[in-house]
């Protein structure tokens, strides 16, 4: 399993929430990213919701 290294605890607390509504996963491309800031998973929530919207 992948450790992701989020800024904070709060940053990662709004990751799983956002996960859990929307059901998604984290991208491929956090796997190697030394540090997850909340503006990356605010992105990655928008363009989630955009493609779900499909």
């Amino acid at each position: 399993m992948i450790q992701l290294n989020f800024e904070s605890k709060e940053t990662e607390e709004y990751y799983r929430k956002m996960r859990r509504e929307l059901g998604i996963s984290h991208p491929g491309r956090w796997n190697n990213k030394p540090c997850i800031t909340r503006e990356d998973v605010d992105n990655y929530v928008k363009d989630a919701k955009n493609i779900l919207a499909c």
